[in-house]
């Protein structure tokens, strides 16, 4: 137990959350800030929008004379192809289709791979230099390459530019998630983490607009990159995270900076208890500090639960990735009017965001994760099925399997965070999205593969299918994590007796009696 500096009695350690006991939660200065920094938010969906209008595959037919091909097809003896639209890609520009779409598939897969750099590298960045400076720093990176790249003419030095904006936005997504769960009190982090969603799928939908009106990809390129430069006379309006002031020390900052957040119920600030408290969170922290054991990620491999939720959780990642960055390439080659079927694309993904929120709150993560998942698998049956009779069917069916593959994103963070115990849990979470970025480089290919002499919608079909239906029936050996305790060591993890029910409109499962984490022994391998 640890003395509470405000009042001088033993009482539980001190957590930075005890600070909003009396500041607000979510004032006006943090709506303020909170809003302001999801600004960044708008260049980041544009670098992802571009997947599809700026680097995607317009409509192609072969022109050979005496030669019949389907449509978005590669066929043998075809030696010219015509593009139709409706867009001007690098893809078209550069010929990417038949035996040069590989190079289409690897600048994708490069922008994944600068994803999955990104995501390793900028968060040492973040916790060192702190989350302004890389949010910042990560948007400088993503604007100046992706204001390059619309002028570059060679295929290699564009697919490193790729790589460069996929390592900026990262940063910048990354950095901007944590900034608001770290600017907001603990009763409102659910709803900012919902909100952020919404700006997302808006923000796409605002770029569609744009896109429809300009076609070239180079222009695109150039109307959607300069606004990440607009958010840099910023700078100066957005502070630190307080949570990483305080980490590193610098309390005065960190106390101006939470008294801005305003009383919690409108009576004057205590400025003696707020600094008092902060001196105390930060000595526990270095108390914490000096005794914590040093966990890496082979801990997590090291005793047998463990082992098999990381095993399983990892490819519930990779699925995930795989399956929605495919499908979302894959757009530009469904029938119908692209920007039509993209923007209910990204309408439908709007709704579900409430949806899911409701499904996961009263049914649980694991059974609404595994269903969804053998949902996609059989979606993408019918597509088998369809394909061949119905083009309309065909593109009903596919946008409908990524709207519930786009479900799974919320599940899969909720799972991850829930069911690992708090030594290893940032460890799991950085796993995890390593895995999604490995899915995500091989998603190009994968869709790539339609295209070729002897395949079709076939082949990326089944994939996603498979990859889906399999990752529905492993989610029968992951307990549900709905109103299950968050374990803080690998000894109450493997000691807890887990819940494998069915939660049934929100009612608390009573778990059986478990074990005590004392009690039981890991054994390591």
């Amino acid at each position: 137990m640890a003395e509470n500096t405000v009042t001088g009695e033993k009482t539980r350690s001190l957590e930075f959350d005890d600070i909003f006991e009396h500041v607000s939660s979510f004032g006006k200065y943090q709506k303020i800030l909170y809003f302001s920094t999801l600004l960044f938010v708008f260049p980041v969906t544009n670098q992802f929008s571009l997947l599809v209008f700026g680097f995607g595959t317009p409509k192609f037919q072969c022109v050979t004379p005496n030669v019949t091909c389907e449509a978005r097809k590669c066929c043998d003896g075809c030696h010219a192809y015509e593009f139709m639209g409706p867009f001007q890609s690098t893809v078209s520009e550069w010929n990417l289709i038949c035996d040069r779409a590989f190079l289409g598939a690897t600048i994708q897969s490069c922008y994944f791979t600068g994803m999955l750099v990104g995501s390793l590298v900028t968060g040492i960045i973040s916790d060192a230099w702190g989350r302004k400076k890389c949010i910042f720093l990560c948007n400088a990176i993503m604007l100046i390459s992706g204001f390059a790249s619309a002028f570059v003419y060679s295929i290699p030095l564009f697919a490193v530019l790729r790589f460069m904006v996929g390592f900026g936005l990262t940063g910048v997504m990354l950095s901007l998630y944590i900034y608001g769960m770290e600017l907001v009190g603990p009763n409102t982090r659910t709803a900012a983490g919902n909100i952020t969603y919404f700006y997302y799928n808006g923000f796409q939908l605002l770029f569609v607009l744009i896109a429809y009106f300009e076609r070239d990809w180079r222009n695109l390129s150039l109307i959607c990159s300069v606004p990440a430069a607009l958010l840099f006379p910023f700078w100066k309006l957005i502070p630190e995270s307080t949570r990483w002031l305080i980490a590193h020390d610098r309390l005065d900052e960190a106390q101006s900076i939470i008294e801005a957040f305003g009383s919690k119920d409108e009576k004057p600030l205590d400025s003696e208890a707020i600094r008092s408290l902060l001196e105390g969170v930060r000595r526990e922290q270095i108390e914490r500090e000096k005794t914590a054991k040093k966990y890496t990620l082979i801990h997590m491999f090291r005793a047998p639960k463990l082992r098999k939720w990381t095993a399983i959780i990892c490819y519930q990642w990779f699925v995930v990735a795989l399956v929605s960055f495919g499908m979302f390439i894959f757009v530009s080659q469904l029938v119908g009017d692209l920007y039509v079927n993209y923007v209910v694309m990204e309408i439908i993904t709007i709704v579900r965001i409430p949806v899911t929120w409701i499904l996961y709150l009263k049914f649980g993560r694991r059974i609404c994760h595994g269903i969804i998942m053998i949902l996609v698998g059989v979606i993408f049956l019918l597509v088998l099925l369809v394909h061949k009779d119905s083009d309309v069917a065909t593109t009903v069916l596919s946008l409908f399997g990524y709207l519930l593959i786009d479900c799974t994103w919320t599940s899969i963070y909720l799972m991850t965070s829930e069911l690992f115990p708090t030594v290893l849990r940032n460890s799991c979470q950085g796993t995890g999205s390593t895995s999604a970025r490995i899915g995500g480089i091989l998603a190009p290919y994968v869709v790539l593969m339609s295209q070729l002499p002897g395949l079709s919608i076939v082949f990326p079909v089944v994939i996603f299918g498979a990859v889906a239906t399999l990752a529905g029936i492993l989610m029968y050996w992951i307990p549900e994590t709905l109103f299950s305790p968050m374990h803080q060591t690998m000894e109450e993890a493997e000691a807890a007796e887990d819940d494998y029910g069915i939660p049934y409109c929100g009612k608390k499962i009573e778990l059986r009696r478990r074990k005590k984490a004392n009690d039981v022994k890991v054994v390591y391998l």
